[in-house]
């Protein structure tokens, strides 16, 4: 008897108030936490982190994309500089693909999931030192398409090399590179590419150092033999022209601090 009076008071409810409807349409919709872990746990069923996807057979392509958050510094006396950046990287691993569900087409889980699946071994090659932000998480995230595809994106610190020639200073320009490549797989395992076209290095528009002028960027992908065989790299061209009116400034009142004394 109680069930049978709850069909009349529910019918009611949405007659009053039909803005709840959908809401518990979509709440019914929605994919269980206890699915999603299934889908990750399945994936760990057979699989070897240690082997790159579709090994013995083509390469796996490695799609890149920067986006410079900051430069930091640009130092002539150490020939180095700093920048803080977005490094994001694509490719496919056939072995994390999934069936597509509604309202479940990728999953995004957190930087300790990392660790059980494949990852390209990517350096740069021209870093000084690298600071990986973990404040107040580890700054990176893996998002899985059902198809396959994956993106790790990451925020990064890199103090890279920077070979300046100062021959015209004042009034000199300078170019810096960012050099990225695959410690252990060659061409014949891993290539890169930028994932974006002539887009895939941004950089913010409040980037600025008191010292220089950024005027503007490139990239490049080049193909680089080694004694241990041919490998594949990218490139990010910096190019930077020195200020002069902070250079001017420095040297006026270094001027005028003499003439006082």
């Amino acid at each position: 008897m109680r069930s049978s009076h709850r069909l009349p008071f529910v019918g009611l409810f949405f007659l009053f108030f039909p803005h709840f409807g959908p809401f518990v349409q979509c709440i019914g919709h929605s994919p269980s936490s206890a699915n999603v872990s299934e889908i990750l746990n399945s994936f760990q069923i057979g699989y070897d982190r240690r082997v790159r996807p579709n090994y013995g057979g083509i390469p796996v392509t490695v799609g890149v994309t920067l986006y410079i958050l900051s430069i930091g510094d640009l130092s002539e006396k150490f020939m180095d500089f700093t920048f803080d950046m977005y490094f994001r990287q694509f490719w496919t691993d056939p072995r994390l693909a999934f069936d597509k569900q509604p309202n479940l087409d990728k999953l995004v889980v957190g930087a300790e999931y990392i660790k059980l699946i494949w990852v390209p071994d990517t350096f740069f090659v021209n870093e000084k030192t690298a600071l990986f932000h973990q404040a107040t998480t580890e700054n990176q995230f893996l998002r899985i398409m059902h198809t396959g595809e994956i993106l790790r994106s990451m925020r990064l610190t890199i103090k890279a090399t920077c070979p300046m020639n100062l021959a015209h200073f004042p009034m000199d320009h300078q170019m810096c590179t960012v050099e990225i490549e695959s410690f252990g797989y060659t061409m014949s395992d891993l290539k890169y590419a930028w994932n974006s076209g002539e887009t895939s290095v941004q950089m913010s528009p409040d980037v600025a150092l008191p010292q220089f002028n950024v005027l503007g960027h490139r990239q490049r992908l080049v193909e680089v033999s080694l004694t241990s065989g041919n490998y594949s790299r990218l490139l990010a061209d910096v190019l930077f022209t020195r200020s002069m009116g902070y250079y001017m400034i420095q040297v006026c009142c270094s001027i005028d601090f003499l003439s006082r004394y």
